[in-house]
């Protein structure tokens, strides 16, 4: 089996927050998330400083997102065409849970603004976890990764041959551990 190591998981701080940052605090991977319904940019960080008892604890980076942005960035994926790069795959055998989970939000615009409501009576767990890891991802740089097309490689000329070294023109130096060929010699 495939063994992934994540370079960072942002856990979502809505509720128990002060138990997300305290885990937080423990795992230097982990950041805590919070959504916001309408921001300029998909992500933005904010230094989150709580003291316990007046004393200071460790700061923490608190990553804001943009529900808006990812909740539409996940369904368009969801609707990508099958086989084309970008599309979303369900490994084999994961639940119908999940899959419910991951498709049960819709949106419907009033007064010009994009709304999202859950279409089913299931929760949206598996979906919020799929949000983080991307916005994980793309705080990252996932998204300017690229398929480079290798560039074809011209041959190297062939490197002119040194001239044959007999055995009367070898000579030993330092303290007789070493050979030099000195075709001059």
């Amino acid at each position: 089996p495939l063994a992934y190591v994540s370079a960072m998981v942002l856990v979502d701080s809505g509720h128990n927050t002060a138990m997300v940052y305290q885990q937080c605090r423990l795992r230097p991977k982990w950041a805590p998330a919070r959504g916001r319904q309408r921001m300029e940019r998909p992500y933005k960080d904010s230094l989150v400083d709580e003291s316990a008892s007046g004393r200071p604890i460790k700061t923490l980076k608190l990553w804001l997102h943009c529900v808006d942005t990812w909740q539409a960035w996940l369904n368009g994926r969801l609707k990508w065409p099958l086989g084309e790069p970008g599309c979303w795959y369900v490994p084999e055998g994961w639940s119908d849970d999940y899959c419910e989970q991951v498709v049960n939000q819709s949106c419907r615009v009033r007064r010009g603004k994009r709304e999202w409501f859950s279409t089913g009576e299931r929760d949206d767990h598996y979906r919020d976890c799929e949000l983080l890891a991307a916005i994980a991802a793309d705080i990252q740089g996932a998204r300017r990764l690229r398929t480079q097309t290798p560039k074809p490689v011209e041959p190297k000329p062939a490197a002119p041959s040194a001239p044959a070294v007999t055995r009367s023109q070898r000579r030993t130096f330092g303290d007789g551990g070493g050979v030099v060929a000195d075709p001059d010699w």
